[in-house]
């Protein structure tokens, strides 16, 4: 349903929902792709196409902080580099939203270096092309779940106030009890 939208590149106004209304469909996982790539938008269109997952694609870093200002929703799949920026980029630019996507970062060249890099710095985790179909279904089902999950703790979940070593607001949810 908005696949069209958010591929066109032209400056016109996507479609509106209620404001900070998380997508949650009777498809169940809701799945962006940010990728520049037709073909790993179509190898993902083919590997979800006998499934109830929803698959949404942008090109780039400006479309996809559009879109999820939009259609808040819990996984991006996004490639190492875009036209306006980098993995990097959209995860800081992802940090500010208030429901906090799981971002995935798909690359050829998905080393240890790169996998360390992403989870160190608030990503979910690396998916390496071309896509392995399990691997696809088992890395989003995992960031989907984790994304519900901190949904249901607060309504502003942030992996980094985590990541950042404090334990006493895990995922930026309240402060733990004294003594707790």
């Amino acid at each position: 349903m908005y696949k069209k939208i958010a591929e066109a590149d032209n400056g016109r106004s996507i479609a509106r929902l209620p404001p900070l209304t998380p997508l949650v469909s009777d498809k169940g996982v809701e799945i962006l792709v940010v990728s520049t790539a037709e073909a790993d938008y179509t190898c993902f269109s083919h590997i979800l196409s006998h499934s109830r997952w929803g698959l949404h694609r942008v090109v780039n870093c400006r479309e996809a902080v559009a879109f999820l200002e939009q259609h808040p929703l819990g996984v991006v799949v996004c490639d190492v580099r875009l036209s306006d920026g980098n993995w990097k980029d959209l995860l800081g630019r992802l940090a500010a939203l208030p429901f906090v996507p799981n971002l995935i970062v798909s690359s050829r060249l998905a080393d240890e270096q790169l996998w360390a890099e992403v989870l160190n710095l608030g990503g979910y985790d690396v998916l390496m092309t071309p896509y392995d179909t399990n691997e696809v279904f088992r890395v989003g089902s995992a960031a989907w779940l984790d994304w519900k999950r901190r949904l249901g703790t607060t309504p502003t979940p942030n992996r980094r106030a985590h990541a950042a070593g404090n334990p006493g607001r895990p995922f930026g949810g309240p402060l733990a009890a004294a003594g707790a």
